[in-house]
């Protein structure tokens, strides 16, 4: 019974990850610019080994920062989608947002 207890708190706690402030505080008056978005993946190896999963909702906003050259979003949109990848599978979060300065 306590091996089945380690083994599961072991499963539950195994992968979890920090949470991530993915935001810079908005500004006074903040301009609208264009629509953006952001896409990041990570891959968990035969469903065990996580490579580059825990920081993707941060890459994601990031990119959609950076490739609108801004400081921040608003009327933020976070959509996830996944595909099998040989060895494992792909999880992928996009982030869509109106840029603002």
């Amino acid at each position: 019974m306590r091996r089945l207890a380690l083994l599961l708190a072991t499963m539950l706690l195994g992968c979890a990850g920090p949470f991530v402030h993915v935001s810079a505080a908005p500004s006074a008056e903040p301009r609208a610019g264009g629509l953006t978005s952001g896409s990041a993946c990570g891959m968990m190896v035969l469903g065990l080994v996580p490579i580059g999963m825990t920081d993707r909702a941060a890459r994601a906003y990031d990119e959609a920062v950076r490739s609108a050259g801004t400081t921040g979003l608003t009327d933020t949109a976070i959509g996830t989608h996944w595909y099998f990848a040989g060895i494992g599978t792909v999880h992928c979060v996009d982030v869509d947002g109106t840029a603002v300065r």
